[in-house]
């Protein structure tokens, strides 16, 4: 009885350490096994590998919605669509996951909201265009037009975007139909949880006849009050459609600058700017543009009977040229000044081309109470560009002089630039003393048909009939041909 209660006993123990050895392996293996990662975030199109550790076992992968993510046999999870989904490893009879989340995000790039013109947004007639891409795939994307006020005008949503791909929506400038006001307004991309704003874009009531400024559909400019707004829409494209008449009572002071030059093209459309009173003897600068840019164009502008009275530095079409003045026809002018005065122009810069450009009758009158010499021409002051084809007639350039000198030209009173096939005919040009102060004189009368001192090139020009001390050019230091 006792050896056989001891081979029980040792038969059981020798059993219970069988199973205990068959199943530590199992047991060891299973507290190894793990999943990489047991949170997601992907963004739409995004992949990542999801990996199990710990065991050689096959590994079957599945996931709960296959609509927002997939996984392949090797574990590479893609997201397809906004949303949460539980990717899924088998092992053997163990099942471990990972929460996926998707999103839309995406950033917009080289968002633009522009005219489809490129001309300025007018309340009621223009259209815009709205280009955008995004640096990501993301799916309902919206993109809308908001006010100033936050408020949503407009609103338009595309279901997909793939990433890199240019997209543009049009909007009419309306609301429900009718036009929004003048104001400030920003193109919005909303992607995902993330928003894109473009730069801001005006909408203005139209102050001309029509138009919108660009090259193809400019401001239509019929008036004087028009004419003068021309000062608040720098860099866009300008047509006269009417005579503008002051009647001889409008005043006006010119616009632009040289400090703010005009940079748009204004074409005079064979129209004329007439019977305008420039007057303010406190103001030195004076000419309906006081300055044109590099990128700005004066083309077909008539100028006619205009009394212009003002000290220093006058012209009648503009006083600093930097662009193009293209023929341009000054008519019966008069100035009225102290030390220097041009009937089209008082300097052209370097960059500055002039071309076919006439002026005919009127009178420059300048008059200086101190010491100082007075400076004035037929067509141009100073020039330091070019200047072709163009000339002057019957023009009077008078001077009144207390202690200086008269320096005057038919065409041009300083040349450092390029003059060529210009001229000057039938112009006087004389100075006398102040005859309200016996001290006064004229020390000397530096005179020419063409031009006073040259200093550049000056080619094929001519003078003809001109009271002046030369019928040519006064003092070369250049190259005349």
């Amino acid at each position: 009885m006792k050896k056989k209660t001891i081979f029980k006993k040792s038969f059981c123990s020798t059993l219970a350490l069988l199973l205990v050895c068959l199943l530590l392996p199992v047991t060891a293996e299973a507290a190894s096994v793990r999943l990489n990662k047991t949170n997601l975030t992907l963004s739409i199109g995004k992949t990542y590998t999801l990996k199990v550790s710990g065991t050689r076992a096959k590994v079957k992968w599945s996931s709960t919605r296959t609509n927002v993510a997939t996984v392949s046999s090797r574990g590479v999870v893609k997201a397809k669509a906004p949303g949460k989904a539980a990717i899924r490893a088998k092992v053997g009879k163990k099942t471990y996951s990972c929460n996926v989340t998707v999103n839309a995000n995406a950033k917009a790039k080289g968002l633009r909201f522009q005219t489809l013109d490129n001309g300025m947004f007018i309340q009621g007639s223009s259209s815009a265009k709205i280009s955008f891409s995004l640096d990501r795939p993301s799916v309902n994307v919206t993109v809308s037009v908001k006010a100033s006020n936050g408020s949503v005008v407009y609103k338009n949503t595309f279901r997909s975007c793939k990433a890199n791909t240019t997209y543009t929506v049009t909007w009419n400038g309306k609301k429900g139909g009718t036009a929004v006001g003048s104001g400030t307004y920003t193109a919005v991309v909303k992607a995902g949880s993330i928003q894109t704003a473009s730069a801001r874009l005006i909408i203005r009531r139209n102050e001309f006849s029509g138009g919108t400024g660009s090259r193809s559909n400019p401001f239509k400019v019929a008036n004087l009050t028009q004419f003068r707004a021309v000062a608040r829409y720098n860099g866009y494209y300008f047509q006269q459609t009417a005579h503008i008449d002051g009647h001889g009572v409008e005043k006006f002071d010119g616009i632009y600058s040289a400090d703010n030059p005009f940079n748009g093209t204004y074409d005079g459309n064979g129209f004329t700017i007439k019977n305008l009173i420039m007057r303010n003897s406190g103001k030195e600068n004076l000419a309906l543009f006081g300055g044109v840019g590099v990128k700005g164009v004066l083309r077909r502008i008539t100028a006619e009977k205009i009394d212009l009275i003002g000290r220093a530095n006058s012209a009648v079409l503009f006083l600093v040229n930097n662009g193009k003045i293209d023929r341009c026809t000054i008519k019966d002018c008069y100035i009225t000044g102290t030390d220097c005065a041009g009937m089209l122009g008082h300097r052209n810069n370097e960059t500055g081309l002039i071309t076919n450009c006439k002026v005919s009758g009127g009178s420059i009158h300048l008059s200086r109470n101190g010491n100082g010499d007075i400076w004035s021409s037929g067509l141009i002051v100073d020039n330091f560009g070019s200047l072709m084809d163009s000339e002057t007639t019957s023009v009077s350039m008078l001077g009144t002089i207390h202690w200086g000198s008269a320096l005057s030209a038919g065409v041009i009173r300083w040349n450092t630039g390029k003059v060529s096939n210009c001229g000057a005919t039938n112009c006087i040009m004389a100075a006398e003393k102040n005859r309200d102060n016996p001290n006064a004189k004229v020390h000397e009368e530096r005179t020419a048909g063409i031009c006073e001192l040259n200093e550049g090139n000056i080619s094929d020009c001519y003078s003809s009939g001109c009271t002046a001390k030369a019928d040519g050019v006064y003092e070369d230091r250049g190259i005349v041909r």
